[in-house]
């Protein structure tokens, strides 16, 4: 269950000094012992630990009127718990406090507290694994078990680190990472032998992928000493990986298609497929768009406007067919966006007469949850009045065509139905002669005719002109959408435009 180690340490000890003629002597009575020099300075308030060092290291003589020396040894015994050693049971997918305690008790932990659950994110509060000592270290369960985090407090992690500093005198790289040399060749590095190599050299060492025969650049290229530290886990900071054979171009072809080559200039093999640096990128629909390399193949984000079409409702892709057709001599377009703001809107139609008609599909599943909720000058508003709001600063008219309003689920919506939405909507227009807050007081007439007849709103036109008997009806579950609409007013107030 641990690991023991017994290490020697030496103790600091301090005292103030001063100088008389060309010696320097001490006064006044010692300070200490103190277990390491960090401890020692904060003690007395010295803001430099690495001043108390070079004292210890017989560099300098004192500082801020300290002088330091090493005294006698103590031995500390230390049981680290095999991190390494646990394997998750029964492969748990959600952790409780029991199974968090019970995983670290099994490896050595002497647990004191587990904080709030979070996951594997869960603060966890263990005794220090120095045997002596009664401090306590608080780290995330997973820094403990997945990262080989030590259960050290502050002090005892500095005894221990110096412990393994002293341990470790090798000084080439060869003795270090001897798993480098397949790829290390001398005339790509100045002739000089893998084995002259020093650890922690800081010069740039080239090295030739055995696969692809490429050799590392300037801008690829990494130190001994980057490939020599190591993280917390006892695992290595770097490892060689060819840039070349982890391309975007080599790992994610399909990707690369999509590279805008206009904006970004030509793509190269040096570029990584998991680099976090932003490219722009054009789809096979002609969709431009800025984003992090990672976050396209990683993450497997991919062209928005293209996702949301796809998710886009029949009802939806009905209605600007129906525009299209019903509109052939003005400009229709599609997922336009609101001028001076961040928003889209469906469907909108710049007529020839200077007006702009904007239809929106209003659809369970984007608009009637709680996602579109947000908070605003300290109130709760839904985006689709923030929406509404901007196209009105634009000038334009804003109509809502609700999915309830065809009975959605009961009725198979069809162009025709679609296509007489739109006319009713259109005949509305110019019968008003497109007045200020027309669309406003449309969409709050059709939504309050809703709430009280709980019949869907166009079906109901429809059956009485086309002398129809299609279901109108609407459900418990659909009245919710029309309740929702209606609680947070998203076709917003006729007065407040008049």
């Amino acid at each position: 269950m641990y690991t023991t180690y017994n290490i020697e340490h030496y103790l600091v000890m301090g005292q103030k000094i001063e100088k008389r003629g060309a010696e320097f002597k001490k006064i006044g009575e010692q300070y200490g012992p103190f277990m390491t020099p960090a401890e020692a300075a904060k003690a007395l308030h010295i803001k430099s630990v690495g001043k108390v060092n070079e004292i210890l290291k017989e560099n300098i003589k004192s500082v801020q009127g300290y002088t330091f020396w090493y005294e006698s040894k103590k031995t500390y015994k230390f049981e680290i718990p095999h991190m390494e050693t646990k394997k998750e049971e029964n492969n748990v997918r959600k952790h409780s406090k029991e199974t968090l305690k019970q995983n670290l008790v099994d490896v050595g932990f002497d647990v004191v507290h587990i904080g709030e659950l979070k996951g594997t994110a869960t603060r966890v509060t263990v005794k220090c694994c120095q045997v002596d000592c009664e401090d306590h270290c608080e780290r995330a369960y997973k820094e403990f078990m997945t990262d080989y985090a030590l259960p050290l407090c502050k002090v005892c992690i500095e005894i221990f680190r110096a412990h393994e500093r002293k341990m470790n005198k090798t000084k080439w790289l060869h003795e270090v990472r001897p798993d480098l040399e397949v790829y290390y060749k001398p005339e790509h590095n100045g002739h000089i032998p893998f084995t002259k190599i020093r650890k922690g050299s800081k010069e740039k060492i080239f090295l030739t992928c055995t696969q692809c025969q490429y050799v590392q650049t300037v801008q690829d290229a990494t130190t001994p000493n980057k490939y020599t530290t190591k993280k917390r886990n006892g695992r290595f900071s770097s490892n060689f990986t060819c840039s070349r054979c982890n391309s975007l171009l080599v790992k994610f072809p399909h990707i690369a298609a999509e590279w805008d080559e206009e904006k970004n200039g030509p793509l190269t093999q040096n570029i990584s497929f998991g680099s976090h640096q932003q490219y722009w990128w054009k789809c096979a629909n002609g969709h431009s768009w800025k984003t992090w390399i990672d976050k396209r193949t990683i993450s497997k984000a991919r062209c928005l406007r293209c996702f949301l079409n796809e998710r886009e409702s029949f009802a939806g892709k009905l209605m600007k067919e129906a525009i299209r057709e019903l509109f052939p001599q003005h400009r229709v377009k599609v997922e336009a966006m609101v001028p001076g703001a961040m928003y889209r809107n469906d469907c909108v139609v710049e007529l020839a007469n200077g007006h702009t008609l904007v239809f929106e599909m209003q659809g369970s599943y984007w608009h009637y949850t709680d996602r579109k909720l947000m908070e605003m000058d300290g109130r709760t508003t839904h985006k689709d009045i923030e929406k509404f709001k901007a196209n009105r600063a634009a000038g334009n008219l804003v109509f809502l065509v609700n999915e309830y309003d065809f009975n959605f689920g009961t009725v198979d919506v069809t162009k025709a139905i679609m296509k007489h939405a739109v006319e009713h909507i259109w005949q509305y227009v110019q019968a008003q002669n497109f007045t200020v807050a027309c669309d406003v007081a449309y969409n709050q007439e059709k939504c309050e005719q809703t709430m009280r007849t709980k019949q869907a709103y166009y079906i109901e036109q429809f059956n009485e002109r086309y002398d129809q008997t299609l279901p109108q009806r609407l459900d418990r579950t659909t009245m919710k959408y029309v309740t929702f609409q209606h609680r947070y007013e998203i076709y917003e107030q006729a007065a407040t435009y008049m």
